[in-house]
């Protein structure tokens, strides 16, 4: 079935060439199975602003939070996502979730706007 219709699968891409990277073959496979979670969570639109919270990434994944955390220090570390935004609980217990870019996607700055190209930070 072709297009975006009812009923027609989705999915989540990830290239040849990325698997393929050193980088990515050098990533736990906990780690990276967090990059495809966080990549599921992409719309198309939102790279910068992609939110996961430790907690709903470990139910995405049956995982715990301090493994999440770890994995994503990893991925951080190895420059394929960046943490755009810190998360936080307020006095009152309610949170707010960190928000990620995926390096490999083009981004739109927050503060001009502008469209930016993928970083490829992993490359470097």
């Amino acid at each position: 079935m072709r297009g975006k219709g009812k009923g027609s699968a989705k999915f989540t891409h990830v290239p040849h060439w990325f698997q393929q990277h050193p980088k990515w073959k050098a990533l736990n496979p906990a780690a990276q199975a967090v990059y495809i979670a966080l990549k599921r969570r992409f719309n198309g639109s939102n790279n910068g602003q992609i939110g996961a919270s430790y907690k709903s990434l470990s139910q995405d994944m049956n995982a715990r939070p301090e493994t999440i955390g770890r994995h994503l220090s990893a991925l951080i570390e190895a420059g394929f996502i960046h943490r755009t935004y810190t998360g936080h609980m307020d006095g009152a217990g309610n949170g707010k979730a960190s928000e990620y870019r995926l390096s490999e996607l083009p981004y739109r700055d927050p503060k001009t706007g502008k469209s930016m190209r993928a970083s490829m930070d992993f490359k470097k």
